[in-house]
């Protein structure tokens, strides 16, 4: 289902959890769907990918920045949308389609330019009557979720000891803009959070959010394995354990966040998010773009999941 100006979608339903739709991207529990995209091989000019939904849909994208070379090599390593009935990849229940990255910034990449491996999600606004955005309704506020469900691939490279895969980066080039969460994977399989401006090691050494080892796993794509669902969550408050970390339901970790303590993840502001690299391209600090697949990613306002939820996986669709 394609993005259409000024159109709110409405489903109403009960989800998984039991947590009931309402319409207008609002829940039962208190909390709202700003932005989410799905895979659906629907795509359009200028690569956009998949179908943005929530809140915000009114010239919402989901695209890449302009400033690639044409040249083979920058559009080859672009993600595309596969059919997962092909060459016999896993499908998740009934989806058929994800958003495939190659990786790379290994080294291969020129910096000066936006990294061919990084989609950009970029919200809108509500569109007609009052074309409201998430700026101006206080941005993320004191609690939110991000989730996606992915499928990271075993090449040898990117399980190189010690090097980390970007699979979220909020954070922006302006004043402040290095205070919004990233979320990578470890090679060992470790989910690590962070903030911090360009060219700058951001894991806090000391106080880091963090799952414990081998919270995800890594397959072929055509073996046995299975797609996982990464849950972050911010519960309320400044305090001990404020930041979440859930692996198909389970919680694996997580850490605090606080005005001096891993800023970033305490008050999250952008309206624009990037997936499978960082906002920079970095090809430094060990962080290097993603290789894999990415199926579905949902970003809330509230927090979706206040306990384990491994009974209750979500699809991630539109509701």
């Amino acid at each position: 289902m394609p993005i259409v100006a000024g159109y709110t979608h409405s489903f109403y339903a009960r989800g998984a959890s039991g947590v009931t739709y309402e319409g207008n991207y609002e829940y039962s529990d208190g909390t709202s769907t700003p932005a989410g995209v799905y895979f659906d091989g629907s795509t359009s000019y200028n690569y956009q990918y998949g179908t943005f939904y929530g809140k915000y849909n009114y010239n919402a994208t989901v695209t890449q920045t302009a400033g690639i070379p044409g040249t083979t090599f920058y559009v080859n390593a672009r993600p595309d949308q596969i059919n997962l009935n092909s060459a016999g990849f896993v499908k998740r229940d009934g989806r058929e389609y994800a958003l495939r990255f190659y990786g790379a910034n290994n080294g291969q990449y020129n910096t000066t330019y936006p990294s061919p491996n990084r989609v950009t999600v970029t919200l809108g606004s509500t569109g007609n009557p009052d074309y409201n955005s998430l700026a101006s309704q206080g941005s993320w506020g004191d609690e939110w979720t991000i989730e996606m469900w992915i499928w990271p691939k075993d090449d040898t490279w990117a399980l190189e000891t010690n090097k980390h895969q970007v699979l979220f980066d909020a954070r922006q080039n302006a004043s402040g803009g290095g205070d919004n969460p990233v979320i990578l994977l470890r090679a060992d399989g470790t989910i690590r959070c962070g903030s911090g401006g360009q060219g700058t090691d951001i894991i806090d050494a000391t106080n880091p959010i963090e799952s414990s080892v081998g919270a995800v796993s890594f397959y072929d794509y055509t073996t046995s394995g299975s797609w996982q669902h990464l849950a972050v969550t911010k519960s309320s408050g400044t305090g001990a354990n404020n930041i979440h970390i859930f692996v198909d339901g389970i919680e694996v970790g997580g850490g605090q966040a606080n005005s001096t303590l891993n800023e970033g993840f305490n008050d999250w502001d952008t309206s624009t998010y990037f997936i499978g690299d960082d906002y920079w391209g970095e090809n430094g600090n060990g962080r290097r773009g993603y290789t894999g697949m990415i199926q579905n990613i949902r970003t809330s306002k509230g927090n979706k999941y206040p306990s384990d939820f491994s009974g209750n996986l979500p699809d991630l669709h539109n509701t």
